[in-house]
């Protein structure tokens, strides 16, 4: 039994050997590759655009921030989290955050 063991072990060691020596060539085929790549590239910028077109705000053609009123300034600033300076307690030391 441990004879066809080794006798096995050592005709697949041969065969890989003489396989390795003489290589088959490779043969890559890159064109349906490269037809998946585009056409899912293509999908990929028709969904974003088509989202995009979707989802803009007619009223709104530039990117431009509309600057709050002033009743919306005071709400978010009280709302907001402040550090450093405008921290401060009401012994005089300052804190590091504050809201």
């Amino acid at each position: 039994m441990k004879r066809r063991i080794s006798a096995g072990i050592v005709a697949l060691a041969t065969v890989f050997a003489v396989a390795s020596f003489q290589p088959a060539p490779a043969q890559a085929d890159t064109d349906e590759i490269l037809i998946y790549s585009a056409a899912g590239a293509g999908v990929a910028i028709v969904i974003v655009l088509l989202a995009t077109y979707f989802t803009r705000d007619e009223d709104q053609l530039f990117l431009a921030e509309v600057p709050p009123s002033e009743e919306q300034a005071l709400a978010s600033e009280r709302r907001s989290i402040h550090a450093g300076t405008d921290c401060v307690r009401p012994d005089g030391t300052m804190a590091l955050l504050c809201w």
